[in-house]
């Protein structure tokens, strides 16, 4: 006769789905819109600017949102310190710290946009350490 031992509480938690748990927490770290609005522009990047390297270009298309994730935890550092590098670092349309003035506000635009692009190049790199970033904070959130 075999002794099967149930599991309770965290345990049976811990056991049983530990992966979907993981990955509802990774995909949770950031907004739907924010992945749906970062792939959306890794996709307009890679359709109109792509470096015509495959590999590549297919790695920045995938790593892009994390790493937008890797700066904008860059740029929270810089929250109370040098809040207008913040605004410029943290890939969110809707901060308190923009400029109140329509043409400054342009201007930030265009400065992000362009962050981004160059951003999107290097990609393949920054991505992952963004994506070690996000494995690192939904290890935390996990426990």
């Amino acid at each position: 006769m075999e002794h099967h031992e149930q599991l309770f509480g965290t345990k049976a938690i811990r056991k049983k789905g530990v992966f979907f748990v993981f990955l509802k927490r990774f995909l949770t770290l950031q907004t739907f819109t924010f992945w749906v609005f970062t792939y959306l522009v890794s996709i307009a990047i890679f359709y109109f600017f792509s470096m015509n390297l495959p590999f590549i270009d297919i790695m920045n298309l995938i790593f892009f949102p994390f790493s937008l994730i890797l700066l904008g935890s860059i740029g929270n550092r810089f929250y109370f310190s040098v809040p207008f590098l913040h605004t410029i670092l943290y890939p969110s349309l809707h901060k308190k710290h923009y400029p109140n003035n329509g043409l400054a506000k342009i201007i930030l635009y265009i400065v992000k946009v362009i962050l981004f692009y160059f951003v999107w190049f290097y990609s393949f790199f920054i991505g992952i350490i963004g994506l070690l970033l996000s494995i690192h904070h939904t290890r935390i959130l996990v426990k």
